[in-house]
């Protein structure tokens, strides 16, 4: 945990301690404030352990404010980001009252506080369309004491950047600290800096959120339902037609054929006719899908803004409707979840610190000067005005918060239907192309059936021929055998008799 919250090295940048011989010289000063920062909001603070520690123990800070140090240091992913708090220990009256150094200006009377808040904070430079996330949400912690008796007050700031210490500074520059009165009122004014941070950029952070889950999810409303069949009847469509020149087709033709045998000399004709006919079924060129009679339907209204319908496009679906696309609506949710807890922590928050100086206030008029009243009472009220404001419009932005969550799972649950309805017209798909696959192979078998029924056929034919061929075969062979003894043959004058 060391390693990870401070630095092991004595160089820690931007926070000073004041070394032992100068301590008369602070004295002079009404407040004591120490910043301590990092290279950015995940990386080790910077400052070492014993750094820490003796400021800590120099100022007597409340030991619980090392809760709100550890969600700090190096991390890659955000660790214990949303623990947030408030903590007090108020010593107002004599008896109840801390360690009492007056050589220090510490009387034991005094405000303790620590807290810490949240906010949102742009990303110079980022692209949001790639890697990185253009908005970032990041924390501060403070703890201060307020001594009612000197107004001596310590402050300890704890944030990742110099924001906030730029503008406390512009804070105390402004207001001349001289008096106890005006001290206290110098703690107001720091608080409400603080306080009106946690309220920036809220707004237009769920914007964006909401921008990107339009971005996403607004085809999906244009989807129309009605015609999603069409995604499977474009897939038949597609289908390349079946050739028509085929062996099928050839031995079809040979089956039609007729054999004719006649012998002129005996006049007698044989005629071999092809038997009873039968209807040769050829492969289909496009099978009769159900639902092509259905006319075609409407397009759907859409609200203003939106466009026409998209096309019914099987392949086009995959870019409205797909895992990515909730992975990304998810990605979204979970960020609007992390502004919804971040902005309910700093209501509560600033709630506590109101509450806090309300009863602070009230108990320390009862013996305060007469000028300290005066001071203090218009400053308190508006201190109390601005805090108004900043818990208004903490409550706006948890409401949107809200309605943004609700808008984003009413999107996320249409995705999950559509994909569910894109898997269920894929596996139709698939059945109705096994379907086609298979009615295909029943008319190649219809088909090779009537082949092998033709070929009975012409092998019946065949042996007819040969029979008959076999029966006038010993006729001729004596026919031509008896003709040949008609001719004499002589081999001295080599002629005929």
């Amino acid at each position: 945990m060391e390693e990870r919250v401070w630095s092991k090295t004595h160089a820690v940048g931007s926070c000073e301690i004041v070394p032992p011989s100068s301590f008369r010289r602070e004295l002079m000063k009404f407040s004591f404030s120490s910043f301590i920062h990092a290279r950015h909001s995940r990386d080790r603070l910077r400052i070492s352990r014993e750094m820490l520690a003796f400021i800590f123990t120099y100022h007597q800070v409340m030991p619980s404010f090392l809760d709100f140090i550890f969600p700090f240091g190096h991390q890659q992913y955000a660790e214990d980001f949303y623990f947030s708090g408030f903590r007090e220990d108020t010593r107002l009256s004599v008896l109840d009252g801390g360690l009492q150094i007056p050589e220090l200006g510490r009387s034991g009377r005094e405000l303790r506080v620590c807290y810490s808040l949240k906010s949102v904070e742009s990303i110079p430079n980022a692209d949001d369309n790639g890697f990185h996330w253009p908005w970032s949400v990041r924390q501060t912690a403070l703890y201060t004491s307020f001594d009612i008796v000197t107004g001596k007050s310590f402050w300890t700031i704890i944030k990742g950047n110099h924001l906030i210490r730029d503008r406390i500074q512009s804070v105390s520059d402004a207001n001349s600290i001289e008096t106890t009165a005006s001290a206290f009122v110098s703690a107001l004014d720091t608080h409400l800096v603080l306080c009106e941070w946690c309220v920036e950029d809220w707004r237009w952070y769920l914007s964006f959120l909401e921008k990107k889950l339009q971005q996403l999810t607004r085809r999906a409303l244009a989807v129309d339902m009605s015609g999603i069949s069409t995604f499977v009847e474009s897939s038949f469509q597609s289908q390349e037609k079946l050739p028509t020149t085929s062996i099928t087709r050839g031995f079809s033709d040979i089956s039609k054929r007729h054999f004719t045998f006649s012998r002129r000399q005996s006049g007698i004709s044989l005629q071999i006719q092809q038997g009873p006919k039968f209807p040769l079924q050829t492969l289909p060129e496009r099978l009769e899908k159900p639902g092509s009679n259905i006319p075609p339907q409407l397009p759907p209204v859409l609200p203003p803004g939106m466009g026409g319908p998209m096309q019914q496009d099987f392949e086009d679906l995959d870019d409205v409707v797909s895992v990515g696309a909730l992975q990304k609506v998810q990605h979204i949710e979970d960020k609007a979840t992390e502004v919804l807890l971040a902005i309910t922590s700093n209501i509560k928050v600033v709630e506590n610190i109101r509450d806090h100086y309300q009863k602070a206030f009230s108990a320390i008029l009862e013996d305060c000067p007469l000028d300290f009243q005066e001071q203090c009472n218009a400053r308190m009220g508006r201190f109390k005005k601005r805090i108004f404001n900043v818990l208004g419009d903490l409550n706006m932005g948890r409401d949107s918060a809200e309605i943004l969550l609700s808008l984003i799972n009413r999107r996320r649950e249409l995705l999950s239907g559509l994909l569910d309805i894109r898997n269920i017209e894929a596996s139709q798909r698939v059945a109705k192309e096994a379907q086609y696959s298979a009615k295909k192979m029943e008319a190649m078998t219809e088909s090779m059936h009537q082949i092998a029924i033709k070929t009975k056929q012409e092998t019946v034919s065949m042996r007819i021929i040969t029979l008959v061929t076999l029966f006038f075969l010993p006729g001729t062979f004596i026919s031509v055998r008896t003709s040949l003894s008609c001719y004499i043959w002589s081999s001295t004058d080599r002629s005929f008799y």
